[in-house]
């Protein structure tokens, strides 16, 4: 028979994606490393970091600078004439990555000057640029490429895309971010110290300044599939041949450091955040936060147990007065 009763309603099921920052961390630094691996096109593409203001999406991309000063450039304030002086560096790969913590700053000023830069760091990330402030361009031989890492808000993202869509978008991949517990910031702002955004191993240099393609062809179809919602950003060529570029450089640092990990199992983490939803990022939770709270806890639950349960007051016994009858004692008369 078909049960009939009415059925209690069930929470629907969380089906939100969920990153944590060191898988985020890991893959970051691995893109960096991309160029050193060949590959049958010379574009450098890049990572488009699309996250709410005070989620992060700055600091995680600050690592680059930090691990690897000499081969990433960081600044918010680019212009043209700044990137012609630093050609050079760009053409022989000192630097191979750019880093541009707020994305929307190379707009502000002169909208004319922000769309120049754009069409620059279009070219970087694809093409090449021959950039000059020559007026006859026959002698300039310094193409310029890098991989560009920027930030930038859901709100102002939205306001570019229709623009983007004549070739910028394409160019790079684009991930989507939210913090999952924002409170776990301000832990570890009362613990009076930042978030811990570390690499748990990171990537050494090669010597050899070459990485080798150590991807199958079915790690190749497994990156196409991992990529199939972000052509929702356009034709998929330049960002497929980018992330197996970086699988690669995970798959020779882990045999490297002699790591069990798995480099694609690690790439299908991170592709979360390049899915049709933002991933939530997961910090590593404050030690004396959690400590703190259970303390809390256990004293709100003792507090509880007393008020639930008040003992009552006893009344006291009256005791009764205890009657002793004496034997009577017969005398003889005199």
């Amino acid at each position: 028979m078909t049960d009939t009763r009415i059925q209690p309603d069930m929470p629907d099921e969380d089906t939100r994606p969920i990153i944590t920052v060191d898988t985020f961390m890991e893959v970051l630094c691995a893109l960096h490393f991309a160029m050193l691996v060949d590959s049958p096109i010379n574009d450098a593409s890049g990572l488009m970091v699309v996250a709410p203001s005070g989620s992060l999406k700055t600091a995680l991309l600050m690592t680059l600078p930090n691990l690897y000063p000499n081969s990433t450039v960081c600044d918010s304030n680019w212009y043209y004439g700044k990137l012609i002086k630093m050609k050079a560096i760009f053409y022989n790969r000192t630097a191979r990555s750019i880093v541009i913590p707020e994305l929307s700053s190379v707009y502000a000023g002169d909208p004319r000057t922000g769309g120049r830069m754009e069409q620059i760091l279009q070219q970087m990330a694809g093409e090449g640029s021959m950039a000059t402030n020559e007026r006859d361009t026959r002698w300039e031989r310094y193409e310029m490429r890098a991989q560009i890492f920027a930030a930038m808000t859901p709100e102002w993202a939205s306001k570019k895309h229709p623009s983007w869509e004549e070739g910028f978008h394409r160019r790079f991949l684009w991930a989507h971010l939210a913090m999952k517990n924002e409170e776990v910031l301000l832990d570890y702002l009362t613990d009076w110290r930042r978030a811990e955004l570390e690499v748990s191993q990171p990537i050494v240099e090669p010597a050899q300044g070459k990485i080798p393609n150590l991807l199958t062809y079915a790690d190749k179809m497994e990156i196409r599939d991992l990529l199939e919602s972000q052509k929702d950003f356009g034709p998929n060529h330049t960002r497929f041949v980018f992330l197996c570029r970086a699988l690669s450089v995970l798959k020779w640092h882990y045999k490297r450091i002699g790591s069990k990990k798995l480099a694609l199992q690690t790439i299908r983490d991170f592709s979360v955040c390049l899915s049709k939803k933002a991933a939530l990022l997961v910090l590593p939770l404050e030690p004396t936060a959690i400590e703190y709270r259970k303390k809390v806890e256990r004293q709100e639950v003792i507090a509880g147990r007393n008020n639930g349960h008040v003992a009552k007051k006893r009344k006291k016994k009256v005791s009764k007065p205890i009657v002793t009858i004496q034997p009577v004692i017969e005398t003889e008369p005199k």
